[in-house]
C-alpha cells in the first residue's frame, strides 16, 4: 500500500477528549497534504513525535511534545512496526525545508531511517514556505506560525521574539499569537511577561474555550509566583541534562508539568520515574529487585552503590508517591506545594546521575 504523509504540527485543537488526527492538528500544511492524498487516491498518515505513524482519522488525545533528536531511535522502532502492521510498501513524505525550521529534522530522520531499515520505497517532496497574508485572515495558518514561533523562542529567545514581533506587526489583534508567546515565556520561566500575554490573549480570544485556557494559564502563573518558580526551574534544569536516559528525562518532564493542575498525579508519576531509575541501576549491577522500592533503595545504599543523600531523595519521592497512590479516607488531597519536595528531589537525583554518568 502506498501512503502519503507529513509530520504533525505544534498547533493542536485544545479539546481534552479524543479527536481524529486530521482535526487534532491545526495546520494548513496537513490539510494541503491530505488534499494531495485524496486527489491521488492514496492513504493519508501523519507522523507524530509521540504516537508514530498515525492514520488520518485515528483518535488522539491533546498533547504537547516536539520530537527530540535523542528520541529518534525509539520512534524509528515504533514506526517500523507500524509500517509492517499497516502493510505499507511506499511512502511519499511531504515536508518543509529543514533549513527553515530545524525542529522538523528529527521527523525527517525518523521516516528515512524507518523506511531504509524495512526496505520501503521513500520519496521526499519539499513544500513551499507559508506566506503571511495581509488581506486574508486564515486562523489555521496564523495558529501554526505562532506555534512555530513559540518553539523558536524556547530554543532561541532573540530569534523567537523577532518572529513574534513580525507576526504581531501583521496581526496585532490575534489572541493566538499572544497565547503562544505567553506559553513560550512560561516555559523559559519569564512569568511576568507570560502573564501579560495571557491577559492579552484572553481579552482578544472570541471563543469561550480559549478564554478559559488563558484564564487557567494565568492561575497557573499565579501559583508559579507563589511557589517561587519551582516547576519552571525544575523544567529548565532537567532539559539541560545531556547524559540522562532520554526516556527517563522525557517522563520526568511530563511528570512535573502536572504539578500545579494535578499534584497527586505528579507525585505518583515521579515515584514511577524513581522506580525506573532504581531498576536501571540494579539491572546494571545485576542485582535482583525485591519488588519493594523501600527495600531496593536501602539495598543500594547499604552496598555503597548510591550515596545516602540520593537514598534520602528517593525516600522522599517514595513516601509522597505512596500518599498519592494510596490516599487514606478523610485525608486532605495533595496540593501542588505538597509535591514540590518530590520535584526538587527528582532534579537533584537526575543532576547527580548526569554528572556521574552512571
Amino acid at each position: 500500500m502506498r501512503v502519503i504523509c507529513t509530520y504533525c504540527s505544534a498547533s493542536k485543537d485544545p479539546d481534552q477528549g479524543l479527536v481524529p488526527a486530521y482535526k487534532r492538528y491545526v495546520s494548513d500544511r496537513i490539510v494541503h497534504v491530505q488534499e494531495i492524498a485524496e486527489r491521488e487516491g492514496a492513504h493519508f498518515c501523519i507522523l507524530s513525535g509521540k504516537f508514530g505513524l498515525v492514520d488520518w482519522n485515528q483518535p488522539l488525545p491533546w498533547y504537547d511534545h516536539s520530537l527530540l533528536a535523542e528520541e529518534v531511535p525509539q520512534l524509528v522502532e515504533m514506526v517500523k512496526h507500524q509500517l509492517g502492521e499497516k502493510g505499507i510498501t511506499e511512502v511519499d513524505y511531504y515536508t518543509r525545508s529543514p533549513q527553515a525550521d530545524a525542529n522538523i529534522i528529527p521527523y525527517g530522520n525518523t521516516i528515512e531511517k524507518a523506511c531504509t531499515d524495512t526496505g520501503i520505497d521513500l520519496q521526499v517532496f519539499s513544500l513551499p514556505e507559508p506566506k503571511m497574508y495581509l488581506t486574508i485572515r486564515n486562523f489555521k495558518q496564523i495558529m501554526e506560525m505562532a506555534a512555530d514561533a513559540r518553539q523558536t523562542l524556547i530554543a532561541n529567545r532573540v530569534q523567537g521574539e523577532q518572529a513574534f514581533a513580525k507576526l504581531l506587526t501583521l496581526f496585532p489583534d490575534d489572541g493566538m499569537i499572544f497565547f503562544q508567546r505567553a506559553n513560550a515565556y512560561e516555559t523559559i520561566g519569564e512569568f511576568k511577561l507570560a502573564k501579560i500575554d495571557y491577559e492579552a490573549a484572553k481579552r482578544l480570544f472570541p471563543l469561550e474555550r480559549w478564554q478559559h485556557l488563558a484564564q487557567e494559564a494565568m492561575a497557573r502563573i499565579d501559583q508559579e509566583f507563589a511557589a517561587g518558580g519551582t516547576i519552571a526551574e525544575a523544567r529548565r534544569r532537567i532539559s539541560s541534562l545531556n547524559n540522562v536516559d532520554a526516556r527517563l528525562k522525557r517522563d520526568s518532564l511530563v511528570a512535573i508539568e502536572k504539578a500545579i493542575a494535578e499534584p497527586a498525579n505528579t507525585a505518583a508519576e515521579i515515584r514511577r520515574c524513581s522506580e525506573t531509575l532504581v531498576n536501571q541501576i540494579m539491572g546494571k549491577r545485576r542485582i535482583t529487585s525485591t519488588g519493594n522500592l523501600d527495600s531496593d533503595i536501602q539495598s543500594l545504599k547499604d552496598q555503597g552503590i548510591i550515596p545516602e543523600i540520593v537514598a534520602n531523595h528517593l525516600h522522599t519521592i517514595r513516601v509522597l508517591g505512596n500518599r498519592a497512590l494510596h490516599p487514606k479516607i478523610g485525608e486532605a488531597p495533595l496540593q501542588s506545594s505538597d509535591v514540590y519536595p518530590s520535584v526538587t528531589a527528582l532534579v537533584a537525583i537526575l543532576e547527580r546521575l548526569n554528572t556521574s554518568g552512571k
